[in-house]
């Protein structure tokens, strides 16, 4: 059973007691990137409890460094401060930033500055000869009782004025589990998870075992179902997923390789070659957005949206994700309205 302060059980579906009216008195509220960084600015300032951030990267520069100043202050206020971020966030080599050692010493700096001050940095996972297999690449923020999340959002420059996502949540029943997943990514010990919140919202969790995403296999079952199939990602979609959505004739919006780094670039290069599949995104901002949208024959509708690109090159590798399932047709009409104006 799903307890308040214990684990989440690895490849298990855990229950918890559903409240009335769940849906309707605690909607997602969807944020754009640039809406979530003006939330962060705000509720840093008055934050009383704790600040809990989870990311993959972080990067310093002038909208960091403002957030930092933020978290600064709050610590002195007597706020819990507290960031965990993966290895390859201070990696020499990281994608698009290679040998960019200022970057790097700029973090260091800055994360040392903020242990100082006493805030808490757990460095999570290690670098191997593969820099992009087991990573951590949930992206999760709690600021006293409001979860951020279900999106792509990392903690860097560019990525407040990418086409990126996330989720502002109020209800503790979604707060609770969230805790629980970032105290198993802290431990290690996190497995893959379906943690049931109604009979309209699940949170999925990736435990990082390579070739082993429920997710990944959520979609694949979904999208075989699905009348019409919507995808947003960062990368174009591959493996079998990608072989259902070209079948289907689903509609993708991913990253040019002109607006991705190298070596993402070539990954979307090959995919597409593979699988087919058309690309509808014409924007020039980067994509970094995650969901897929379905649709069935009866008109019923669903989504996955989380960190979890889609690709099977990040499932292969073994990639700690987290996603959001639901069929509540008021949040898939928002994602999919984002999705067209991209």
């Amino acid at each position: 059973m799903y307890s308040q302060m214990g684990a989440i059980k690895n490849s298990s579906t855990i229950k918890l007691k559903e409240q009335s009216s769940l849906v309707n008195n605690y909607p997602l509220v969807l944020l754009t990137a640039q809406q979530y960084y003006k939330e962060l600015i705000n509720e840093f300032e008055f934050a009383t409890s704790r600040i809990k951030l989870c990311t993959m990267n972080i990067t310093f520069g002038s909208l960091m460094d403002s957030l930092h100043a933020r978290l600064i202050n709050a610590l002195k206020r007597g706020v819990s401060v507290e960031l965990v971020i993966d290895k390859y966030s201070l990696f020499r080599f990281k994608e698009g930033e290679a040998l960019n050692f200022k970057h790097k010493s700029i973090t260091i700096k800055r994360l040392n500055e903020l242990k100082i001050n006493g805030a808490k940095v757990r460095i999570i996972g290690s670098i191997g000869l593969n820099p992009f297999a087991h990573r951590m690449h949930t992206k999760l923020t709690i600021i006293d009782n409001t979860l951020y999340g279900f999106g792509g959002i990392n903690f860097e420059e560019d990525a407040f004025s990418s086409n990126d996502i996330m989720f502002k949540l109020t209800d503790k029943k979604f707060l609770v589990p969230a805790l629980s997943v970032l105290e198993a990514i802290k431990r290690g010990d996190m497995g893959n998870s379906e943690i049931e919140i109604s009979s309209n919202y699940s949170i999925l969790v990736d435990g990082g075992k390579p070739k082993d995403s429920i997710i990944y296999k959520r979609a694949c079952d979904l999208a075989k179902s699905s009348r019409d199939i919507f995808l947003s990602s960062r990368m174009c979609p591959s493996g079998v997923l990608g072989n259902i959505i070209k079948a289907n004739e689903g509609v993708c919006y991913f990253n040019r390789p002109s607006l991705a780094s190298f070596p993402t670039n070539i990954s979307i290069v090959l995919d597409q070659l593979k699988t087919g599949i058309d690309n509808k995104y014409k924007g020039d901002r980067f994509l970094h957005s995650k969901f897929i949208l379905f649709k069935n024959s009866d008109g019923t509708k669903s989504f996955l949206c989380g960190s979890n690109n889609f690709n099977w090159r990040g499932v292969k590798y073994g990639t700690k994700e987290i996603a959001i399932y639901s069929k509540d047709v008021n949040v898939w009409n928002s994602l999919y309205d984002y999705m067209i104006k991209l």
